[in-house]
């Protein structure tokens, strides 16, 4: 995510030809680098199984790794708890792929192909027990995803959801027909709201989001990013034709989306915005119309409009999930990036004394207090998603909790992986993240609340107890990596820190309520388990 936020600050795009080894021919799109790697052992799948399964499947399981490793929670501890798992995808690339080149149908091959194991594979992995569900609204899928997934959070089907969003270009089939009905670009980008528009782009991406009723996050000290204020969806009915927007029913999704307070909060939409004369033009309207109803008195030019389709093209299901992304960066930053490929606008949009302006250039956003931003999907069939988020105060939602039973002169330091290599990686990421001045408020307490009790810990170990971040980076620097693994299952409790971590480096759980005491802390943001490349 920080790189993706420094790529849209730096107004960049993705957009790129394929390379000969995708067999894609001359086609331009945002592809990603990844399609091919998948850490299979990570995951106790067989290299053979691991050939049959489609890339969303193997991505997204890494995908949803990190999501639950990033909200400070082992993967383990959700195992059989009521957790619900809602993929959004389309398509079904590999199985086409797979048919082109004749290859005969094998064990794993139905498995492998199935659009549902995109969800229930996660489900099975992790071992949840909530829905898991497979969605495919086309364009609107991710934010659809969310939409139910904070449906069911509501009604007490789930106590936590991972929302996962993938798109991969891997055959042409699709791409063919997108241009066979007008809808790409022959310059191959998204203009949005411009003049110049003349279809979308494709592009490929991929995530995954952990949620939560924020009573819960808030008991249990998780870290927040942002709070769901609303999530609506709809269909359009009948239109003009069947991939036709239309523009009541953008409307009426947008009044049930807003009260007319949390429409005078608004600052800032991330539109669908596609690049597409007729889209681009309904979508302004139908945001000018519902806003004339809630909001009459919105100050002219207060609310900024952003599409990140002009960066890295159109993600289709995964769409909304960089949309989301994209806010909850901007959150951070409290900044706005401007779109790209915009010189004149639409002749068909009026943005004359109205509250919408569009970005061309990057911007600060907010002078402090709570920022709420909207974003919208609209998928080609007609079924539409709309959803409100807005930023959380770090002192109020990201407090700490209880301070340590004891105040240490040294605290423990754990990293582990699968293999020796993963763990030189983390050992190398920790030691540049504490080095960087970014970094310099986190304290080392909840560091080390993190690494003990925030963190999976697997067989490859190391250990160090430090008192101050330059002991910390140093021993670190100085630890030999080990080429065998321990795990023995065996859990002690925790005497004193020196001994914690020669036990946890010979494989014993620690039970860490001594230290840390047994009510949640807050858990920081650290680098992420890097997977080996397969």
């Amino acid at each position: 995510p920080d790189d993706f936020w420094s790529f849209l600050m730096n107004g960049r795009s993705a957009v790129k030809g394929a390379e000969p080894r995708r067999g894609l021919g001359d086609d331009h799109a945002a592809f990603i680098d990844s399609v091919r790697s998948f850490d299979a052992r990570f995951f106790a799948i067989s290299p053979l199984e691991a050939s049959w399964m489609d890339p969303r499947q193997r991505l997204l399981l890494q995908s949803c790794w990190h999501s639950i490793e990033n909200a400070g929670i082992p993967p383990s501890r959700l195992r059989g708890s009521r957790t619900g798992s809602y993929v959004a995808s389309t398509g079904n690339d590999y199985a086409i792929l797979q048919a082109r080149a004749g290859t005969e149908q094998a064990p794993h091959s139905l498995v492998g192909a199935s659009a549902s194991l995109l969800a229930n594979r996660l489900s099975s992995y992790f071992d949840w027990s909530g829905p898991s569900i497979t969605l495919d609204t086309a364009c609107s899928g991710s934010l659809v995803a969310l939409v139910h997934a904070c449906r069911d959070l509501c009604l007490g089907v789930c106590d936590f959801a991972v929302v996962s969003g993938v798109n991969l270009i891997l055959d042409r089939q699709v791409t063919d027909g997108l241009y066979a009905a007008g809808l790409l670009s022959p310059r191959h980008r998204c203009s949005a709201f411009s003049k110049a528009a003349d279809g979308y782009v494709r592009g490929e991406g991929y995530g995954s989001l952990l949620v939560c009723r924020l009573s819960d996050a808030l008991e249990q000290k998780h870290r927040v990013m942002a709070v769901v204020e609303s999530a609506v969806e709809n269909h359009g009915g009948r239109a003009n034709s069947i991939t036709a927007p239309n523009l009541e029913a953008q409307k009426r999704l947008l009044l049930s989306a807003y009260t007319p307070d949390l429409a005078a909060r608004t600052s800032y939409i991330e539109t669908h915005g596609t690049g597409t004369l007729l889209g681009d033009a309904v979508e302004i309207d139908a945001l000018t119309r519902a806003w004339s109803e809630l909001n009459p008195s919105a100050a002219r030019n207060s609310i900024r409009l952003g599409a990140v389709k002009s960066n890295i093209g159109h993600l289709e299901a995964a769409a909304g999930f960089a949309s989301v992304v994209k806010v909850i960066k901007a959150f951070e930053a409290r900044a706005l990036p401007g779109n790209l490929h915009f010189d004149k606008i639409n002749p068909a949009i009026s943005l004359t004394d109205g509250p919408f302006v569009l970005l061309t250039e990057p911007m600060t956003w907010g002078e402090g207090g709570t920022l709420t931003a909207g974003l919208s999907s609209f998928g080609f069939g007609g079924s539409n998603a709309h959803v409100v988020l807005s930023s959380v105060d770090d002192s109020e939602a990201n407090a700490v909790g209880s301070l340590p039973v004891s105040k240490p002169d040294t605290w423990p330091f754990l990293l582990s992986a699968r293999s020796p290599q993963a763990l030189r990686d983390l050992v190398r990421m920790l030691v540049e993240y504490l080095t960087d001045d970014v970094h310099r408020r986190v304290k080392l307490e909840d560091l080390s609340y993190t690494l003990c009790c925030g963190r999976e810990h697997l067989d490859h170990r190391i250990a160090v107890s430090a008192s101050s971040r330059k002991e910390l980076i140093t021993a670190l620097a100085a630890q030999d990596i080990p080429e065998r693994g321990q795990m023995t299952g065996e859990t002690v409790h925790f005497r004193d820190c020196h001994q914690a971590c020669r036990d946890f480096v010979r494989g014993r759980n620690i039970n860490w309520n001594r230290l840390f005491g047994s009510e949640p802390r807050i858990r920081v943001s650290l680098p992420l388990y890097t997977f080996a490349k397969t």
